[in-house]
């Protein structure tokens, strides 16, 4: 690699400044609709409400990736993360 891919591979674009923070958030975000998600399973399985909210998180809960996944290849963030992302979207789709 020389000098000058270096340079480029480290300089913070406009959109590289706001993807990280926005795949971070959006991470956490999706860390607490998996803790909802698992506390509505255990509410139906003991009988204190419906499958029904359970269900319907479970529908929208792999929009969270995908957006990661967008945000992480617009900003331009490294492979590893991108590729995490992905593999995050692929794994929650399997579910």
């Amino acid at each position: 690699m020389t000098e000058a891919m270096a340079r480029a591979a480290t300089v913070d674009t406009p959109a590289r400044t706001w993807a990280g923070p926005t795949v971070r958030l959006l991470s956490c975000v999706f860390l607490a609709a998996v803790v909802v998600q698992v506390f509505l399973a255990g509410a139906f399985v003991f009988g204190a409400t419906d499958p029904g909210p359970h269900r319907e998180l479970g529908f929208v809960l792999p929009l969270l990736p995908l957006i990661m996944v967008i945000v992480a290849a617009v900003g331009r963030l490294p492979v590893r993360v991108t590729g995490l992302t992905a593999i995050l979207l692929a794994l929650t789709v399997l579910q």
